[in-house]
This record gives C-alpha cells, sequence and structure tokens, in this order.
C-alpha cells in the first residue's frame, strides 16, 4: 500500500482545485492521504470550520474518496479504487485548554496531532524556540489522553526534551511523520539520533520527508534523500522507516516530473539496504 505524507493546509485553494489535487495525488499512486485541518495558529472556532469543510469536501465525493474512520477503511478503500482521507493538526493549539476536545475531534475524524509547531505552545516546546523546556503537566495529560482515544501522537516540528519526554510518557507507538536524521545536515526540523531511537522504542515509526533544506543545501536530489533513509534504517530498522512527501499541488507535479512516483511513499523491507536509486524497487509495500 503506499501512503502519501501530508496535504496541506486544506483552507489552500477552491474547491475544485482539491479536488483536482486529490486525483492527481491518486493518479501518482497514493492510496491513502491527510490533510491538515488545524495547526497552532488555528484556536477551536477557525479549526471546527476547516474539519467541517475538510469533512464536506471528502463526503460530497463518496464514489471518489473515502473518509477514513478505521484502519480497515483505507483498506477498503484501496479494493475500490478510491483515495482513503483522513484529518490532522500541525499543533495542539486547535485543543485550546480543553482536553475533552481531544475526544471531539477523534469523532470528527482527525486521527494525528504534532504537539507543537517550532514554537512554544501548551503541550511543550517547538523546535525553533530558545527553550528546550520538555513536555508541560499539561502536556502529559494530552499524550495520554491521545493514547485513550487512539490519535496518533506525532513529534515533528516539536522540540528535542518535548518529544523524548512524549515517548516516555505515550503508551501507543509514537511518530516523527516528517522528520530527518540531524546527523547527516544540521538543521532544528531534523532530529536527534536520541529522538529516532526514542520513537522507535515506541513502535514508531520516522518519516523522511523531501524538503531541500531540511535535507541539505536545497538539496533534494534523490541520492541525498536515499541517504537520509538509510541512515535511519541503520540506526533502528527499516520497520520504524517511511517516506513522506509533504504535498500541494505543485509538487505533485514535481514528483511525477522526477520519477519520485516510483517511490510512493513506502515503509522499508525488513532487510532493505540503499545504496542506490535503483534499490527503491526492492522495498516492501505495506
Amino acid at each position: 500500500m503506499r501512503l502519501c505524507g501530508t496535504l496541506f493546509p486544506c483552507s489552500d485553494g477552491t474547491h475544485e482545485q482539491k479536488l483536482q489535487l486529490l486525483d492527481r495525488v491518486h493518479g501518482c499512486g497514493y492510496d491513502f492521504v491527510t490533510f491538515t485541518v488545524g495547526e497552532d495558529a488555528t484556536g477551536i472556532k477557525e479549526t471546527i470550520q476547516m474539519v467541517a469543510a475538510a469533512r464536506a469536501l471528502i463526503l460530497s465525493q463518496q464514489d471518489k474518496f473515502v473518509l477514513v474512520d478505521t484502519a480497515e477503511d483505507v483498506v477498503t478503500a484501496k479494493k475500490s479504487e478510491r483515495p482513503a482521507i483522513s484529518l490532522h493538526f500541525q499543533g495542539t493549539r486547535p485543543i485550546e485548554s480543553t482536553i475533552g476536545t481531544i475526544e471531539l475531534y477523534y469523532a470528527l475524524g482527525v486521527r494525528q496531532m504534532l504537539l507543537a509547531t517550532n514554537l512554544k505552545n501548551l503541550v511543550g516546546d517547538g523546535c525553533k524556540e530558545r527553550t528546550d523546556c520538555g513536555l508541560s503537566r499539561f502536556g502529559v495529560m494530552v499524550v495520554e489522553e491521545m493514547n485513550r482515544v487512539g490519535m496518533l501522537v506525532d513529534g515533528s516540528h516539536s522540540g528535542n526534551r518535548t518529544t523524548l519526554e512524549a515517548c516516555e510518557v505515550s503508551t501507543d507507538p509514537f511518530i516523527f511523520s516528517h522528520s530527518n536524521p540531524q546527523a547527516l545536515f544540521d538543521h532544528p526540523r531534523n532530529i536527534s539520533d536520541e529522538q529516532i531511537k526514542a520513537a522507535a522504542g515506541t513502535g514508531g515509526v520516522i518519516g523522511i520527508n523531501r524538503v531541500g533544506v531540511f535535507l541539505g543545501k536545497n538539496d533534494s536530489t534523490t541520492e541525498t534523500i536515499l541517504r537520509h533513509i538509510d541512515y535511519v534504517v541503520q540506526l533502528v530498522g527499516a520497520e520504524h522507516v517511511g517516506v513522506a512527501p509533504i504535498c500541494r499541488s505543485m509538487q505533485v507535479t514535481r514528483l511525477q516530473r522526477h520519477g519520485i512516483h516510483r517511490t510512493r511513499a513506502m515503509f522499508l523491507g525488513p532487510r532493505s539496504t540503499i545504496s542506490s536509486p535503483s534499490n527503491c524497487l526492492n522495498w516492501q509495500k505495506v
């Protein structure tokens, strides 16, 4: 099964443009995509409006798309040749200071939430904050509630201590949905070996993104992407590594143009090694 990393934000473009984008992504071979419907810049009111708009868009085209409720829905969608779509937040400000909103958002289709996007919020520090204070007491409660309802806890964009402490608290797999190894390129958005090992220790996955400024000096070549993937594979094993393209409409075109549709956000097989782009064809799909 081919998984798309992130389509964001849902507020971008007209209704027609969003439908066209979904068609193009599915045409690339992706079976599952996820919409950003909230972030650390949106409170409850604006987030609810974005969630409502996304649900209306998807549910108005049920002959073409499947709104995901369970993992089985993704399999069902693939069998019917329709893309499965879920919703996520890039940050925890959409819950404001109310733990109960997590269960509400889950009921509306939100299946994944970042802890903090670059800067500090009520949950913890972001990766570009001047401090590294870790998970707040409220943040501990948020992780525990996300575990309870079944929402994925995501550490991308979040601070070092915040993610390490969240891994300690979480009883479910913890993910970095779109983060690259800091050991290969020192950037605030990239993550340390300690963070990678902590996430893998929970049974989680690290999704390697293809943004040039995170891979190197604006270097998004296939060879560089594979070098980042291989580094994490050698560190924690292929079962903990995925590919996480961050897609807007123009990026889908670039993916097609550069042949990246051949990799299609696969998880790697347990004994995969990467020495050249041709090895992509040997990756195990899940």
